[in-house]
């Protein structure tokens, strides 16, 4: 599958057990299609944990940084839902970014829709010089080249669209701060990263050789839920 876009909107979070349900509902049954219904959103997807923390991961792709700051989606950030303002406050570990595409590599072929996605959030920003000398764009080639893997895209946090606080993030339980960047890889299933070809592409600490430096924390989500703009 193919990345849409040229921005993302990448959120990590969990809730509380008990509300486990009811988030579940709320997701399927108004999030996510509020969202995607937006302007400028082109996809959104949401995976449960099969390895790492928090729970839930949700991305969502659009046509540029512009779709995160246009009337209708600041709206809807001052204005939450009744459902909304029930469900937020127990939501914990919760991780939004706004961020730019920096490189993909892959994504031209495969299935339509991508079972597993595989998350390396990185602990320091990537540096100009990884797109500068290439190496960016052969450390994403050499995930993508790993038997399994469909795409792999550096993404790179825009703090000033990502913004402060609104009526609706101000309802969250629990918050972390939002990874400078991160890679996002399409897989096929979660055996994808015991491959030693994929163990090989990493230090002993867990970062992975190249431009990118600091450590990394790898999740490995299954596709929960998947939507289109404009679908029904």
């Amino acid at each position: 599958m193919t990345i849409l876009g040229s921005a993302a909107l990448a959120v990590w979070l969990e809730c509380l057990p008990e509300a486990e349900g009811d988030f579940d509902r709320w997701y399927r049954q108004e999030h996510l299609a509020e969202r995607v219904g937006l302007p400028g959103f082109l996809r959104g997807r949401r995976g449960v944990a099969l390895r790492g923390t928090p729970r839930y991961f949700a991305f969502y792709e659009a046509d540029g940084v512009e779709a995160f700051r246009s009337a209708a989606y600041l709206e809807r950030q001052a204005n939450p839902t009744a459902l909304t303002r029930q469900i937020m406050p127990r939501v914990r570990n919760f991780a939004r970014g706004v961020y730019r595409r920096r490189e993909s590599v892959g994504g031209s072929a495969g299935p339509s829709l991508v079972p597993t996605l595989a998350t390396l959030r990185l602990a320091a920003e990537p540096g100009p010089e990884a797109s500068e000398s290439g190496a960016g764009e052969r450390t994403l080639a050499a995930l993508a080249a790993v038997p399994g893997v469909l795409s792999a895209s550096l993404f790179e946090l825009d703090p000033q669209v990502t913004g402060g606080m609104t009526s609706e993030r101000s309802l969250v339980g629990g918050r972390l701060p939002a990874p400078p960047g991160f890679c996002l890889c399409e897989v096929e299933d979660a055996a994808v990263i015991e491959r030693p070809v994929w163990r090989a592409l990493f230090e002993t600490q867990g970062a992975p050789r190249g431009p990118w430096g600091g450590s990394t924390d790898l999740g490995v989500y299954r596709l929960l839920h998947f939507q289109e703009h404009g679908a029904a």
